[in-house]
């Protein structure tokens, strides 16, 4: 006579577990639990991933939260509160794989959580001091919709570091090598220079070559842009602001980056955590990419005058390469330059 089982021992679902966990950090009388809630979501990622709409939500909510938490203001318990009751609602749909319409109600509560914080944060960066951390929260958010949902999640995690010196874009990198972190939506890397490359600094400003933004946005669909300067970071950032004006370039390496070879800088593209095949590097001095010249693509110099067009053949050679590649993108660039 066969053994009839007891439905409660059977094995939990992957999903359901999650569910539980996460409905233990969500009713919590504690502050706001966003970072076990972010490691979890990290973890329901590889078992099911949710639509666009559904991580706006997440990463919207759960900064709203944090933001409303360290930002005194009368409103910020029930906000806090909004904020902790929409995520049940979000991780309900996200775990059963419903996705969010553009209508649902769910999007609409979290953009009357936005336009609640809005005035609250104005107000805010008009004090005469700021904590730095809360001005990452603020970028963070506005970065929301442009930034890959598995990097934000890595970016939130990493504010716990507590680096209150720090741009928003260290925190989608690692501290050492390798530097870029795992979550990579495109099949090949390219490592740009900014000095003489993208564009050329007089002393006073900042000038952008000719056909720089084109060149982001054009390549950016295909490979994954990493900015590696020799420059200090504060500087290059700055100068990031009128080059890369849609901050298409989220990975960005600076001269604490730099390794020494034979007593003299220069860029390891091996520390990146890419595949070497994968990488591509464009820069006006060799000498910068002497460590792995076969994937050195030379640029002339630009000194911010004349008429110039290398950045446009730039991107037309680089499209040219992702069609003509057949796996290996470094045979196909050595190919294509013989």
């Amino acid at each position: 006579m066969p053994v009839r089982r007891n439905k409660s021992l059977k094995p939990r679902s992957k999903l359901n577990e999650i569910s539980e966990r996460a409905a233990i950090i969500i009713e919590s009388n504690q502050s706001f639990q966003v970072f076990d809630f972010v490691r979890l979501l990290l973890e329901l990622h590889s078992l099911r991933k949710p639509c666009k709409n559904i991580q706006e939500s997440y990463l919207i909510t759960l900064i709203s939260g944090i933001l409303y938490e360290k930002i005194s203001h009368e409103k910020s318990s029930a906000n806090i509160s909004r904020c902790k009751n929409l995520l049940p609602e979000i991780l309900n749909q996200h775990i059963g794989n419903k996705g969010l319409s553009d209508n649902s109600i769910i999007l609409k509560i979290g953009q009357l959580i936005l336009n609640e914080l809005q005035p609250i944060v104005s107000q805010y960066l008009l004090q005469q001091s700021v904590d730095p951390q809360i001005l990452l929260y603020i970028k963070l958010l506005q970065l929301v919709q442009i930034t890959p949902f598995e990097l934000m999640l890595f970016a939130l995690l990493k504010t716990q570091q507590h680096h209150s010196n720090q741009s928003v874009f260290n925190l989608f990198i690692n501290e050492c090598s390798p530097y870029l972190p795992i979550f990579n939506l495109k099949p090949f890397t390219l490592v740009l220079d900014l000095d003489e490359t993208l564009g050329h600094y007089d002393g006073k400003k900042f000038y952008v070559r000719p056909g720089c933004h084109d060149l982001l946005k054009a390549l950016s669909v295909y490979y994954e842009l990493v900015l590696f300067t020799s420059a200090e970071e504060t500087y290059a950032n700055q100068a990031m602001k009128v080059v890369d004006t849609d901050c298409l370039i989220k990975y960005r390496l600076y001269r604490q980056h730099l390794s020494m070879y034979e007593g003299k800088p220069v860029k390891d593209i091996s520390k990146l955590g890419r595949n070497l095949k994968d990488i591509i590097i464009v820069d006006d001095r060799y000498s910068n990419f002497r460590l792995q010249p076969e994937n050195g693509v030379y640029i002339t110099p630009w000194h911010g005058t004349g008429e110039d067009e290398e950045l446009n053949k730039l991107k037309i050679f680089l499209i040219k390469l992702i069609y003509h590649c057949k796996g290996n993108l470094v045979e196909s660039l050595r190919s294509l330059q013989v």
